[in-house]
């Protein structure tokens, strides 16, 4: 995963770097996000678990009763993943405090994403001490979706090569504004 991690702000780079403006905010029809909506959704969910990671550094996190629940993060953790795939054989809708800016997206995206990933890793690394399968946390999404930082951590890998595809079908569409 790490590794994975490491290598997403390249790939974001490399695959839509040399977009501007118009090219990032284009979509096919209003349901659809752009580009950019799709870059600014994953750091809008990302940055919603830095509080948790906080907490975690700091040791100060609560333990929700769910998380006592036998098999349950287990369960949660695997659906998450499962339906997160990069592969996007359904499509998922988000709930609404993980959707992205409906406004315009500046080209600076890009690099913000760089460095939010960055500050990502930063926490991985912090957290790494932990023993990630007994480490439950709380999704900030529903209190009731527990699930491990291990699978924490493999949610948020594949949920960003998951907009990463979705944003690479809609430069491969027809109707995509060629510079």
């Amino acid at each position: 995963i790490d590794d994975k991690a490491r290598s997403i702000p390249k790939t974001m780079v490399s695959l839509f770097g040399h977009l501007d403006e118009k090219q990032l905010n284009w979509k096919p029809n209003p349901q659809t996000w752009s580009i950019g909506q799709n870059i600014d959704h994953l750091i809008t969910l990302n940055v919603m678990y830095w509080p948790t990671f906080e907490k975690l550094i700091d040791l100060e996190f609560q333990k929700n009763w769910v998380k006592k629940i036998p098999l349950w993060p287990k369960l949660v953790g695997k659906m998450l993943i499962k339906s997160s795939q990069p592969e996007r054989k359904t499509k998922v809708k988000t709930v609404p405090i993980f959707e992205p800016s409906k406004s315009e997206i500046s080209s600076s995206i890009i690099e913000d994403f760089k460095i939010h990933q960055e500050k990502l890793l930063k926490y991985f690394d912090k957290l790494d001490h932990l023993d990630h399968d007994r480490t439950i946390i709380t999704s900030p999404a529903n209190r009731a979706l527990v699930y491990s930082l291990k699978d924490t951590w493999t949610l948020l890998i594949v949920h960003e090569e998951r907009h990463i595809n979705q944003a690479k079908e809609l430069m491969e569409m027809n109707e995509f504004p060629n510079s």
